[in-house]
């Protein structure tokens, strides 16, 4: 009781009551009296500083009142860059395409910037707001500071919308947004699969709209979070390869049918699945190769697999890839057998070098395939058995995904082996059918999924007035 009383004296200490604003009249003199002196606040950083607080609030709703007239959105992006993720470097990959759009946009991130992505926001950004760092000094976890923090980046960008990347709003934020009349967009990239759904909803009640990468996403908003309001789907985007549109590629030119697979070495990409259906294919006297990028804590888990169903001499693991359109230009089909994935840039990346992906019918990985014409997908009946936890990395899998295939959410399930292995299999008796699979593919990635036309609709979104 007593802390509840500290905490609401110093929530009146940090936010003034400010007044309702009624009428162009009182607009008009709120704003010559102020004007001035929110000129001389915007800066000031005082903890006690609720008159510089006041004083921003006003001036910032006369020039959205008129903000129609005047351009693009002054947007902030709140993103966790620390990290070196895929939604961060889709971020990144954002700021480059859309180029000159980001004349008014802010970021702000936990604490640090990684150094893979300091280039990029020096190039596009104002500057970072960190949410943990005031001034250059780490904050408190004082909870007082931190929402104090929330209000002066708030202030000093001015921001019109707040966007999310993948990030729930916290309380401080709606609080803050609410009493500064900015409105706040939640741009989900997976996040909604894992939050409790209580929790997410709840956390999601005072954002405008949502935006998500996929039809998955937009199922799982809807029908596991139950989230009410509108929800965007925006597909994500590639930077499309230097890849000649003339000319097919030669698929199967040694007889030898290369598949390949890319991702991190854990439980929920599938491919311990993929090593069983490798087996099979042999088995069945299929003269294949597995190639394999990427890395991660089921490596050695995978090394040892591959060992005991005799595939030694066919499976190549190359770690980290540089040049990943070298790696996919070397394969006849790309599989992604994942157990779930929001959306799954690597079956894009794939396809815009004219290699066919073959994806599990999962969450936003369906969406990256017309199945049977630009690659298959995969129906989710296998046990999941076939994917036994590792012991080195014991990640737990979200409680629901979505099966595009009956257009439902249901509990994660991997593709049988013996149906990717029916697949592969029908691909190599037709390497006509499987060079036009892989013309088609190449065609949809540069019409649908290019990174400028991805820029153009996310902006659109972003900026859309509700």
């Amino acid at each position: 009781m007593l802390q509840h009383a500290r905490r609401q004296a110093v929530n009146a200490l940090l936010y003034p009551a400010v007044p309702e604003a009624t009428g162009d009249e009182y607009h008009v003199q709120a704003g010559a009296r102020l004007r001035a002196r929110f000129e001389h606040d915007a800066g000031n950083t005082d903890v006690g500083g609720g008159v510089g607080y006041h004083a921003a609030i006003l001036p910032s709703r006369l020039r959205r009142r008129g903000h129609a007239e005047r351009g693009p959105m002054n947007i902030l992006h709140v993103v966790n860059l620390s990290g070196a993720g895929g939604m961060e470097h889709l971020f990144a990959a954002y700021l480059d395409a859309a180029g000159a759009d980001n004349a008014r946009l802010h970021v702000a991130s936990k604490s640090r910037v990684h150094q893979a992505f300091q280039g990029v926001i020096a190039r596009h950004s104002r500057r970072v707001h960190f949410l943990k760092r005031a001034a250059g000094v780490p904050l408190p976890r004082a909870a007082a500071l931190r929402d104090w923090n929330v209000r002066r980046i708030l202030r000093r960008t001015a921001a019109d919308r707040v966007v999310f990347w993948s990030t729930l709003p916290s309380p401080a934020w709606e609080e803050a947004c609410r009493r500064a009349g900015t409105s706040m967009v939640y741009y989900d990239h997976g996040k909604a699969w894992r939050e409790p759904p209580e929790q997410a909803r709840a956390a999601l009640q005072g954002v405008d709209f949502c935006v998500t990468v996929s039809r998955g996403g937009q199922r799982i908003l809807k029908d596991r979070v139950a989230y009410p309001g509108p929800v965007r789907v925006v597909p994500n985007g590639v930077r499309l390869p230097d890849v000649p549109v003339t000319g097919r590629r030669r698929h199967l030119s040694d007889g030898c049918l290369r598949v390949g697979f890319a991702g991190r070495m854990v439980r929920k990409k599938g491919l311990a699945v993929l090593l069983e259906a490798m087996a099979l294919l042999r088995k069945g006297g299929v003269s294949c190769a597995l190639e394999l990028a990427g890395e991660g804590p089921g490596l050695s888990s995978y090394r040892r697999q591959a060992a005991a169903l005799g595939l030694e001499q066919i499976t190549r693991f190359h770690g980290n890839v540089r040049d990943m359109a070298g790696f996919y230009r070397q394969l006849d089909v790309l599989v992604v057998p994942s157990l779930t994935e929001p959306f799954g840039l690597v079956s894009i990346e794939a396809a815009a070098c004219g290699t066919p992906p073959v994806v599990a019918a999962v969450d936003g990985l369906a969406d990256t395939v017309c199945d049977g014409q630009s690659g298959a997908l995969l129906d989710m009946d296998g046990d999941l058995a076939d994917c036994p936890p590792l012991v080195e990395h014991p990640e737990p899998l979200p409680e629901y995904v979505y099966d595009a295939r009956r257009d439902c959410l249901r509990t994660p399930c991997p593709p049988a082996p013996a149906h990717i292995a029916e697949v592969l299999t029908g691909m190599v008796r037709d390497s006509e059918r499987l060079a036009a699979m892989g013309e088609a593919a190449r065609e949809l990635a540069s019409q649908r999924f290019s990174l400028e036309r991805y820029a153009r609709t996310l902006t659109r979104h972003l900026e859309e007035r509700t």
